[in-house]
């Protein structure tokens, strides 16, 4: 696995561990606001952001899809995260075809 997979998986655990014992509709509306307030701050990160920052900002927004998408179903392997960009578009992709209405999903898909 990648560094940023290492990264990742950590940041997953630490996340899935402050939502347990939720039931389900809790942790379907954290999980919204989790990935809405990261995508928020990483969207904010401008060109002049610090690498360790922009990184730690990444692997929060990623840690937030990939519990959502586990949640409802949609299988992830951390694997796939070697390339974050890549992985990151596919699983909002799929999020989307199942209904989540992703904000930073539709900024991207917006473009320019």
């Amino acid at each position: 696995m990648s560094m940023y997979g290492e990264l990742l998986e950590l940041a997953l655990r630490e996340l899935e561990e402050s939502h347990r014992g939720d039931d389900d509709a809790e942790l379907a509306t954290a999980l919204l606001e989790d990935v809405d307030g990261r995508a928020q701050a990483l969207g904010s990160l401008g060109p002049g952001a610090d690498a360790p920052g922009a990184i730690a900002a990444n692997v929060s927004y990623d840690a937030a899809l990939v519990h959502l998408g586990r949640a409802l179903g949609v299988p992830v392997d951390l694997a796939s995260f070697s390339r974050p960009g890549r992985a990151r578009c596919e699983l909002e992709d799929a999020l989307a075809a199942r209904g989540v209405e992703l904000r930073a999903h539709a900024r991207a898909s917006a473009g320019p």
